[in-house]
């Protein structure tokens, strides 16, 4: 049998995700769709969502009447007065949709860069991780399609990334291919923090690196989104023939510390900060690479 695709929204009848669940794919779904997929109407209270996707909500059927946007998991939708009373929906993509240009990828997890095997430019050419160096086969182009859904090509060949025989399995092999027009050739591009997932909208995984590795020439895989740090990707802006060097680091991403402990900051969309330091403590950070020879 093909491999299960994990839809990008599941509904609860209880809040807490407890009760009958039901899998929804992406789509508009009225509520005879919902009822084919185990919804039963205005029946809903919980709700999970994979990252790079949005739920719109509807009190009427056909996509009519009071609507509520949900863009993460909501454990109970009695806040929002929507518990027990959606009738149809739509699951969207959600990705950041001011990223048409080309860009140089630097994996979160080792500090390595999307890049094309030996600058192949065949069909068929592996994605795998480099040092950096600035190669045309380190580039990508983002075109943007729609809702945050790019085409990704390699500037070496032209070619659009592409997950192979548009599989849907764990472990399918990205690499680059002539331009289709298929699902497993558009990629949504979701915020993590101040990275990004790609996210094949056939399939609704991410791109990432084969074992997490931190070794250069591994290659990239899709697999189910658990928000690994190998799938996350910074975007560096290829704007002259060398990237601006940029050493930012997440204070609360260290690799080793001691007497020091994180905590939730009340910055919007600030995630942890790093507090109780004091005389003696220290932090250190790994896989810092600094990317042209230069002052």
């Amino acid at each position: 049998p093909p491999p299960t695709v994990t839809p990008p929204l599941t509904s609860y009848k209880d809040c807490d995700y407890k009760g009958a669940a039901a899998s929804i794919p992406a789509g508009n779904h009225a509520l005879a769709q919902l009822q084919s997929f185990g919804v039963v109407d205005d029946d809903m209270s919980s709700l999970k969502l994979l990252p790079g996707y949005k739920a719109i909500l509807f009190k009427d059927n056909n996509f009519t009447g009071a609507q509520i946007t949900v863009t993460t998991n909501d454990s109970c939708l009695v806040s929002k007065g929507f518990n027990d009373a959606v009738t149809s929906l739509q699951v969207r993509p959600n990705g950041d949709t001011g990223l048409n240009g080309r860009y140089l990828l630097r994996n979160r997890n080792s500090g390595l860069y999307l890049d094309v095997m030996n600058g192949d430019t065949n069909n068929g050419a592996r994605i795998r991780q480099w040092t950096y160096n600035g190669s045309a086969a380190q580039q990508f182009e983002f075109a943007h399609q729609a809702e945050g859904v790019y085409i990704i090509r390699g500037v070496v060949s032209g070619k659009a990334l592409d997950i192979d025989a548009i599989s849907t399995a764990n472990g399918a092999k990205v690499h680059l291919w002539e331009y289709l027009g298929s699902a497993n050739q558009r990629f949504i591009a979701a915020k993590s923090g101040s990275y990004y997932q790609l996210i094949a909208t056939h399939s609704s995984k991410a791109i990432k690196v084969a074992g997490n590795s931190a070794n250069s020439g591994a290659f990239v895989e899709q697999a189910q989104n658990d928000v690994q740090a190998s799938s996350e990707w910074e975007l560096i802006p290829v704007t002259t023939s060398n990237p601006t060097l940029n050493l930012q680091k997440q204070a609360e991403a260290y690799s080793g510390m001691a007497g020091v402990g994180v905590e939730a900051t009340s910055d919007t969309g600030g995630g942890q900060n790093v507090g109780w330091i004091e005389t003696g403590d220290w932090m250190a950070y790994n896989s810092i690479t600094i990317p042209a020879f230069g002052n």
